[in-house]
């Protein structure tokens, strides 16, 4: 088998018009859209992040990150196998979260991304802050 085949072999595409959802939220002073694609089945297929008013480094790398992340969604990887390896991460900019109704603190963009991806995708509630009703 060769390694083109093996690597398609789980791959699924977003369909060209995917549902999703937009999130506005401010993670220790920086403004984060983090908007989302979802499959027909309401699974996680892609997400998209930008950060407002950043260094065009720190915004690059999240763009990276999240390219890395719908690659590797669509090639079959859990989205739970992220949240339990990315959720705590640390780095700036961190602190309190504003406009996310469960989140009220994150240690990191990361974290705050995949606390909210976790919640709402996986149906989490151990990581918010406060809980849904």
């Amino acid at each position: 088998m060769s390694l083109e085949s093996r690597t398609n072999a789980q791959y699924r595409p977003l369909p060209n018009n995917a549902k999703g959802n937009t999130y506005e939220a401010i993670v220790g002073g920086q403004k984060v859209y983090l908007r989302t694609q979802e499959y027909e089945d309401g699974t996680l297929g892609a997400i998209s992040l930008d950060l407002l008013k950043c260094d065009p480094l720190p915004r690059s790398l999240m763009q990276c990150f999240a390219i890395s992340i719908s690659s590797g969604l669509q090639h079959g990887v859990p989205l739970k196998e992220y949240t339990d390896k990315l959720i705590f991460t640390r780095s700036e900019p961190q602190g309190r979260v504003f406009n996310d109704p469960n989140i009220k603190f994150a240690t990191s963009v990361i974290d705050y991304v995949m606390r909210r991806l976790a919640a709402d995708y996986l149906g989490r509630t151990d990581i918010l802050h406060v809980k849904e009703e």
